[in-house]
């Protein structure tokens, strides 16, 4: 018995060789299988490093860097988890895992990252979207969509099917010019309607929003009491008239209407804003039809500059006097050289004037 038990061989328990993608991969294959940079990844092993490091004596334990990569691959592919493991060489269940784990771990530091802004980084975010678009006060952009998952057991699963016939999650994000996200919402089913998520986040109640709602009730009851100083600006159109009321100072000389004022301008504008722009472009139909395009794309580019330059600066041809290259560029010309004098008065006689331009008129 002592001679057979010698004589047996017990199997050694063997560890793969375990891959390192950070070197067996060139920048760009590691960024396809990945969707990070090498040095994004290793950036976010460092966040999370102390929540993901095992704590063993062990010598074949998962390094917190491949933890990572394991799980940033099952993001990128959702590919089978001994797939997954196989990439590296570790078994599936460990996998699975990891995970778990890490995407644990990479939750618990949201509140470090996704934070909305606030006093000054607030106003860097508005002249942010200011400079894309030239839309002013504009703090986030907002918007919902669905995440799909398994149907969830119990009586509770019948309020996680959308519109669209899925089971899903109805998650709510709001990002920055750069794309940034600085809030988000991730708790309500899919048959949730996104005003409902709206109106019980956080957002919706920011203490601002009802200083903002406060200041802008008491400006409109002084309008009442502000008639004698509001007698110059009613023979004026809607939009001139509350520039007029935004201009009116108290005793001290602060401005006092200017919440109001604003509000007032971005409600009268946004309404028309796709019928201003509609009626630029059949100006610019009417110069080009009776000419087959014969006009110079200078020319058209540089009416429709000049008249968006005087709506948002709120000037007209009587108040701003255009530079002598812009002149030229507009009023000579218009037609292309290959074409005579004849079908270039023609075609003059048939646009829009320059001054009409700037004017507004037409």
């Amino acid at each position: 018995m002592i001679q057979e038990a010698e004589q047996m061989h017990l199997p050694r328990r063997l560890v793969k060789d375990r891959k390192n993608p950070y070197t067996y991969f060139r920048d760009e294959e590691f960024q396809i299988r990945y969707r990070f940079r090498k040095e994004a990844a290793m950036e976010l092993t460092e966040v999370v490093r102390e929540a993901i490091s095992q704590q063993t004596l062990r010598n074949a334990c998962v390094s917190a860097e491949l933890q990572l990569l394991t799980f940033l691959r099952f993001l990128a592919t959702g590919c089978f988890l001994m797939t997954d493991g196989d990439l590296i060489g570790i078994h599936k269940s460990t996998v699975s895992r990891i995970v778990h784990r890490v995407a644990n771990a990479i939750a618990a530091k949201r509140r470090d990252f996704v934070t909305f802004p606030v006093n000054a980084e607030l106003d860097n975010v508005k002249q942010d979207f200011y400079e894309i678009a030239g839309f002013p006060g504009v703090i986030g952009c907002i918007d919902c969509t669905h995440i799909r998952i398994i149907r969830p057991s119990g009586p509770a699963a019948e309020i996680y099917p959308n519109r669209k016939g899925y089971f899903s999650i109805n998650v709510q994000a709001v990002c920055d010019a750069n794309l940034r996200i600085s809030s988000l919402v991730a708790r309500w089913p899919g048959s949730t309607h996104d005003a409902r998520i709206f109106d019980n986040s956080v957002l919706s109640m920011r203490p601002e929003n009802r200083e903002l709602n406060d200041q802008l009730d008491d400006e409109w009851r002084a309008i009442l009491y502000s008639r004698d100083k509001l007698q110059s600006c009613v023979n004026k159109t809607p939009v001139k008239f509350w520039i007029s009321v935004g201009k009116i100072t108290d005793g001290l000389g602060e401005l006092k209407f200017t919440v109001v004022s604003k509000l007032m301008k971005a409600l009268l504008v946004l309404p028309h804003s796709s019928a201003c722009v509609e009626r630029v472009f059949s100006e610019v139909n009417l110069v080009k039809t009776p000419t087959t395009n014969r006009l110079r794309p200078s020319t058209v580019a540089n009416r429709l500059l000049a008249r968006q330059h005087l709506r948002r600066n709120e000037k007209n041809c009587h108040t701003w006097t255009p530079s002598k290259e812009l002149l030229n560029s507009v009023q000579s010309g218009q037609c292309h050289s290959r074409y005579t004098t004849r079908l270039c008065q023609k075609a003059t006689e048939n646009v829009v004037t320059f001054y009409d331009v700037l004017d507004g008129t037409n």
